[in-house]
């Protein structure tokens, strides 16, 4: 699997599970943009880091991440949502590429990133 040529942003909380998902992007050839860990910070970097695609922790702290998934969309980026909750409740119009549970299994998680659509 290679994601050679692509930008990710990986909007995860946990600082240890983010390093892990940053490695596994970078060990598959993908560039790993700066990780965020609240709804403000992947607003901002939205904005002026221009990712390919972005893998979206649904739960940020205390926070829903629904409105970077919300934005995700008005740009056309893609992305794919990581989560510890079990089966999210999204509300209609939510269009992830696909939903993961952690722990993620890197192959599955890679495998959703490569066939995520090129911007």
């Amino acid at each position: 699997m290679t994601l050679s040529g692509r930008r990710f942003l990986i909007v995860e909380d946990e600082a240890i599970i983010a390093m892990m998902l940053e490695d596994a992007v970078a060990g598959a050839g993908g560039e790993v943009l700066p990780s965020v860990a609240s709804v403000a910070e992947a607003l901002a970097a939205l904005e002026t880091l221009a990712p390919d695609a972005v893998l979206l922790d649904l739960q940020l702290g205390l926070h829903s991440a629904l409105p970077v998934a919300w934005r995700l969309q008005a740009l056309g980026i893609p992305y794919v949502i990581c989560t510890g909750f079990g089966e999210p409740a999204l509300p209609p119009g939510a269009t992830p590429h696909r939903v993961l549970f952690k722990p993620v299994e890197f192959d599955v998680l890679l495998a959703a990133l490569e066939t995520l659509p090129r911007r």
